[in-house]
Order: C-alpha cells, then sequence, then structure tokens
C-alpha cells in the first residue's frame, strides 16, 4: 500500500459524512444531532407493542433506528432486537431471520406467531422487531401470492398480546395508506 492509499484511508476513517447509505450500528459514534428523536422514540417503543415510525423519504429513518435506537435498546439485557428490511426477498425470508436468531433454522414453513411463541420460549425477555423500509413490502410483495397470507399472520402477530413481542415499523409517509390492507375490512 502506498502512502497516497493510506492518506485516503485514513481520511476516510475520521470524515463524519457517510454519504446516501444510512449509518449502522457500528457508527453510532458518528451519528449525532438526533438526541431528541432518540429519546421520544425510545420511550414509545418501551410503552408500547407498536410503533410506526413514518417520515418523508431521505430524512434518516433508518440511520436512527440502527445508529440511535438500536444502541440504546442492546445495552437492555431483557430486551432482544431483530432488524429486517429486505422486502424483495419472499415474506419467508423474514420467517427465515427470525429463525435464525434464535438458532432454529428451516422453521419458516411454520406460521409466523408459532414461530414467534417459540422462539420466545428461550427468550430473556422481551423481542423488538424492526421492519424497515416496510414500504417496500408492498412494493415488491404487493401482487405474490405470498402478499396476503403474509398479512394475515403479520397481523395475527401483532394483535396477540400474549407474546412478548414489539414491533416497529419504519416506512415512508407517502406509502402509510398502504397500512390498511392490515384492516380486515378492507
Amino acid at each position: 500500500m502506498n502512502s497516497s492509499q493510506k492518506k485516503v484511508e485514513s481520511k476516510v476513517a475520521v470524515e463524519p459524512y457517510i454519504g446516501l447509505r444510512p449509518f449502522s450500528e457500528n457508527e453510532r459514534d458518528r451519528f449525532f444531532g438526533r438526541d431528541r428523536e432518540i429519546s421520544i422514540l425510545l420511550n414509545k417503543i418501551r410503552a408500547n407493542r407498536l410503533t410506526l415510525l413514518l417520515a418523508a423519504s431521505g430524512v434518516g429513518k433508518s440511520s436512527l433506528l440502527r445508529a440511535g435506537i438500536m444502541p440504546k435498546l442492546r445495552k437492555d439485557s431483557n430486551i432482544e432486537l431483530i432488524y429486517y428490511r429486505d422486502w424483495a426477498s419472499s415474506p419467508h425470508a423474514f420467517k427465515q431471520t427470525v429463525s435464525a436468531h434464535y438458532d432454529e433454522p428451516h422453521k419458516e414453513k411454520a406460521p409466523l406467531k408459532n414461530i414467534l411463541r417459540a422462539c420466545t420460549l428461550f427468550s430473556s425477555g422481551q423481542l423488538i422487531i424492526f421492519l424497515d423500509q416496510f414500504e417496500e413490502f408492498f412494493n415488491y410483495q404487493r401482487f405474490k401470492e405470498e402478499f396476503w397470507p403474509f398479512v394475515e399472520e403479520l397481523s395475527a402477530v401483532v394483535l396477540d398480546r400474549r407474546l412478548p413481542v414489539s414491533f416497529v415499523f419504519s416506512m415512508r409517509e407517502d406509502f402509510a395508506l398502504e397500512l390498511n390492507a392490515f384492516n380486515p375490512s378492507s
């Protein structure tokens, strides 16, 4: 490695701005200026089973969750976190992520409620599931065969108060009406 490459690497390491991608949990020390929003959202997440984070595109919802909220929640040993945002994949990929978090691979074919019930039996406390960029679920899955069954499964677990699971849905506010899919009368 020559000296100009070392200078570039060291400069990148101290630059506070990461560009257009969201901050990660590992970059929490570089994520600043959102203390009020973090405090408000933490209080809402701790007090409610369901939290909706709706805001305009590009305002930093993912960064707020990943670099602001999640590191603070991880300090509590009675809370487990699952973060998911790959909505281009089949809904089975979400179920697989949940199963893998608890070292229960290949359970994704079971109903989501059964997966969560089995997983939380061995949990030390509350599970919080972050469903980030949830508008992409509607973009990628709306016309697929798995859409409605997954909507029904997800609705059932959100409404099941016996499960020690909380949900944080983060999505662009211009997609808020898409959440009507979860209304049983629609």
